[in-house]
This record gives structure tokens, C-alpha cells and sequence, in this order.
């Protein structure tokens, strides 16, 4: 009879080339498949727990990423996606459940760096949990260790940027991204952050361009998406606020109509946070439409996914 690891090692390795090429649900089939041949083996589990990650199932993520650890207790990379998947969850909680599960993602990363002390994606991954119970000193002096380590990566640039946008340091998260976007020209995460904090620091032309971009880039993606559409909403707005100007030249009521829709919609959205994303077959095209070509798309490429916690 065969050894179980002559049989997983080839799963495990096709695997891992579905998962760089970013085919999650046929990754994790042949994850699936070398759990069941060999139920000790943490490898699946830690590579379920990122395909299930990158399609955005955190709480599946973070069940893998237990079993994980329950198999090798000394698993960093197993406490890494722990640590991502519980501070993503808790970045879409009110303040009590978010410090609760930020407490918890901050607990897996130094469990993470203690076992890996010299590994730069433990520190990344630290510095971002930090972020989710508002340790924001504390985050940036773990971003500059992870600096110290590893300034040639673009994953270190992109949770440079990542960290400088939770603190709302506009200027130090586009600078960062751009750094990371040299390093690594389509990196999605980079041209998100870039996007959203040009935004925030009033280059809304700019940042549609940019965020249609990291669309382009991975279009299977939400986040870019989200943004952008909620860009577009507020052009269609304005767009509506132009229709009925002559209603309000003639009734005098059209101005109190776009108020009224613009409060009513803001009502709407916050109920819902995901009717953005479902807008987005008319919202993204208006953003798109209104966003500002670069002038010159190489140097926006020269200056411009994710954090790398398998180490």
C-alpha cells in the first residue's frame, strides 16, 4: 500500500499553481481531495483556507485555518490566515464585536511572529489586525520593522499603504502604494488603496481612473468594484440634481426633491451595504465614463495582490 504523502504531495502542488493562478473552486477540490487521503496533513486545510479567503467566505477561512493549527500547533502560516480572516471579519462588525475579534486577530499574528520572528509577512500581517482595534501607533511601528525586513517586496509597500489608509494618512497611503505598484504594476490591492485614498484627498478623477484599473486587473474582485460604484452613485445624483432644475425653475420644489432623494438613498444604502456592489451595472460606467484618462498610462503603471502570509 502506498504512502498518504506520495499521494497528497502532487495534490498539494497542483494546488498550489491553482491558487496562484487564481482558480479558487478547483483549488480547493484538490485540496478537498488530499485532506480525505490523508486526514493529518495540515497543507490542505491552510490552502482551503486561502482559496476560501480570496472568495471572500472569512468565517470558512478561519474554520480551516483552526483545523490547521489543530493539526501542527506550530503552524505560522496557520495563524497568519487566522489573523486575516478574523480581522476581515472584524473590519464588518459594530465596535463591540470588532474588538472582540480584533483582540483575536491580534492575538494569532504575534502567535504568528513568535514562532516566525524573522518571517516579514508575520509583522504585515500584525500591523494590519492592530488596525482593527485602533492600535494605530503601535501598527506603525510594526510596519516600519516589517520595512526594515523586507523593503524590496511590494506586499510590504501595499500593508504600508493599507495601514496609512485605516489611520487616514492619505498622503503616506499613496506613496506607498505607488511604491508598491513599481515593484509590482498590477498589484490589486495597491491600486485600491491608491484609488481610495486619492479620493479621500480630493483627486476623485484621478482615483475613479485608478480604481477602474485594479478593476480591470482582477475583475472578480469586490472591493475596487464597491468603490468605484459608490463613486458613480454620487455622479448619477448629481445627474438627477441637473434633470430637475427646470422642475424647480417652474415649481420651485426641484431642489427639495434631489434632497429628498439624496437623504432617502443614503437611508437606502446604509440598510443595505451590499446595493452598491449590485448597482454597479449602471454605477461603474458613470464613474468610468466621468473619471479623467491618465495622461501618460506608463508612468501610472511604473508607479502602479495582497499580503503573501504563506512565507
Amino acid at each position: 500500500m502506498s504512502d498518504p504523502a506520495s499521494q497528497v504531495d502532487p495534490l498539494v502542488n497542483e494546488t498550489s499553481a491553482l491558487l496562484a493562478a487564481r482558480k479558487y473552486d478547483l483549488a480547493m477540490q484538490r485540496a478537498r481531495d488530499a485532506a480525505r487521503l490523508d486526514p493529518r496533513d495540515p497543507r490542505p486545510h491552510l490552502q482551503l483556507s486561502q482559496a476560501l479567503f480570496s472568495l471572500e467566505r472569512f468565517k470558512d477561512a478561519l474554520d480551516e485555518a483552526d483545523e490547521a493549527i489543530a493539526l501542527d500547533p506550530n503552524s505560522a502560516v496557520g495563524y497568519r490566515l487566522k489573523s486575516l480572516a478574523t480581522a476581515t471579519m472584524a473590519r464588518r462588525e459594530t465596535s463591540g464585536d470588532r474588538l472582540t475579534l480584533g483582540h483575536a486577530a491580534v492575538d494569532a499574528a504575534r502567535e504568528a511572529v513568535r514562532l516566525q520572528p524573522r518571517e516579514p509577512s508575520g509583522y504585515g500581517v500584525l500591523a494590519q489586525a492592530l488596525t482593527t482595534i485602533y492600535a494605530q501607533i503601535e501598527a506603525d511601528a510594526t510596519v516600519q520593522e516589517l520595512i526594515a525586513l523586507a523593503p524590496q517586496q511590494a506586499s510590504t509597500w501595499v500593508t504600508t499603504s493599507f495601514v496609512a489608509l485605516e489611520g487616514k494618512h492619505w498622503d503616506v497611503c499613496i506613496d506607498a502604494s505607488r511604491k508598491a505598484l513599481r515593484l509590482d504594476p498590477n498589484n490589486y490591492s495597491a491600486l485600491n488603496n491608491l484609488g481610495v485614498a486619492l479620493r479621500a484627498s480630493g483627486h476623485k478623477r484621478e482615483a475613479a481612473d485608478v480604481l477602474a484599473q485594479a478593476i480591470r486587473v482582477n475583475p472578480d474582485a469586490t472591493i475596487a468594484r464597491r468603490n468605484l460604484s459608490h463613486s458613480g452613485i454620487r455622479i448619477a445624483r448629481v445627474a438627477i440634481l441637473v434633470a430637475l432644475i427646470p422642475l424647480g425653475l417652474i415649481a420651485h420644489v426641484g431642489f427639495t426633491l434631489y434632497a429628498l432623494f439624496a437623504f432617502a438613498s443614503n437611508i437606502w444604502l446604509s440598510k443595505d451595504k451590499k446595493l452598491a456592489l449590485r448597482l454597479e451595472r449602471w454605477t461603474v460606467p458613470i464613474a468610468m465614463r466621468f473619471a479623467k484618462p491618465a495622461k501618460d498610462r506608463r508612468l501610472l503603471a511604473r508607479d502602479g495582490r495582497g499580503m503573501d502570509t504563506t512565507g
